[in-house]
């Protein structure tokens, strides 16, 4: 089974770093959210930061702000994601630049799309 990370994972249903956890579990991946927020997201524990994480995922998908996400460029390195997927408005120039330096592989892609889902499949209420 393949591992994603969601960086900036929500408890806000609403939100698509929440319809990003629910899409990953609807296609059968393990899921790690990170938030320092949440202790447990769609039922799944957190991890407070990236240090935390334990595994290599295949993919680590972003939900932050550009700023955040280029400052946080070595930690994502660290856990040597085959594909790093910067969805719509998580990525400028800096933050290219940031990940490239450290050789990741770049995806400019919304998650949900990328999984052959779209919003309307994740309702805000309890599923």
């Amino acid at each position: 089974m393949p591992t994603a990370v969601v960086l900036g994972a929500s408890l806000n249903r609403s939100k698509f770093g929440n319809k990003a956890v629910r899409a990953f579990q609807k296609a059968g991946w393990t899921v790690i959210p990170v938030n320092p927020r949440e202790t447990e997201i769609e039922g799944i524990q957190c991890a407070m930061d990236l240090g935390a994480v334990r595994r290599h995922p295949e993919v680590l998908s972003v939900y932050l702000q550009p700023q955040i996400v280029a400052d946080l460029a070595s930690a994502i390195a660290a856990l040597a994601p085959t594909e790093v997927w910067l969805n719509p408005g998580t990525s400028n120039a800096l933050v290219v630049e940031a990940l490239v330096r450290h050789s990741l592989t770049l995806v400019h892609d919304c998650t949900l799309v990328r999984l052959g889902m779209n919003p309307g499949d994740f309702p805000e209420g309890i599923d």
